[in-house]
């Protein structure tokens, strides 16, 4: 360990007049920032390798262990937000989880940004998801129903696309479920709207709409809206 006349200290390297730190495999600078493989932190922590990673110490096969990111004094719920990351043979069945946890407060939330720090997801704390807005609403539904909101605060559409590659005719591209998960049956849904490909081509969109009911098994087929 080497300390410069500055305050810095350095594990490694070479002092040069004591004034200058090379090559030193830890860096704790006079204002508290610590430089892993950097001289030069400009941060509380900063890695200067290209490709970092931080672990732990476990082997292949036996990656029990997980990491917490917390933001506060505790690695709890009760106290902050983290996240939680869960080695492939972690027990209580939660092995291989990225988990993000909001605080257990009324404002806890998780936020997802891009761009010029603009949200453009929020699941809020009853569970809520917001897809261009951060106060995901049932917009006037009683009760209190989970809700999934796309909106768009401009004059272009807020859209929610359901897609897949296949061209046959009769191929199904999405499906709105409408399920009672408390139910014992082996089938739970209770209704279903489809779109059905109309035609096996690949230049224009023909389809139909579905709309289809239970009765005790699997959802029945009971209109059709088709392209004519």
């Amino acid at each position: 360990m080497d300390m410069l006349s500055s305050g810095d200290i350095g594990l490694g390297g070479t002092i040069t007049n004591n004034t200058t730190l090379a090559g030193a495999n830890v860096v704790i600078k006079n204002s508290g920032n610590v430089g892993i493989g950097t001289t030069g932190p400009t941060s509380l922590l900063s890695i200067g390798s290209a490709t970092p990673i931080i672990s732990t110490d476990t082997a292949d096969g036996s990656d029990t262990k997980y990491l917490t990111l917390s933001g506060a004094g505790s690695g709890g719920n009760d106290r902050g937000a983290r996240i939680q990351i869960s080695g492939n043979e972690r027990g209580s069945g939660a092995g291989g989880f990225l988990e993000l946890l909001a605080g257990n407060v009324a404002t806890g939330e998780i936020r997802f940004y891009t761009g010029a720090d603009d949200v453009k997801m929020t699941i809020d704390n009853d569970g809520n998801v917001g897809i261009g807005t951060t106060s995901p609403s049932a917009n006037g539904v009683g009760g209190t129903p989970t809700v999934l909101q796309v909106a768009n605060s401009g004059t272009s559409v807020a859209l929610l696309g359901l897609s897949n590659t296949d061209n046959s005719s009769g191929a199904v591209p999405g499906v709105v479920d409408f399920v009672s998960a408390g139910l014992s049956a082996s089938s739970k849904r209770l209704a279903e709207i489809a779109a059905v490909k109309g035609d096996a081509l690949t230049v224009n969109a023909v389809g139909s709409l579905t709309f289809a009911t239970a009765n005790g098994g699997n959802p029945v087929e009971w209109m059709r809206i088709t392209s004519t």
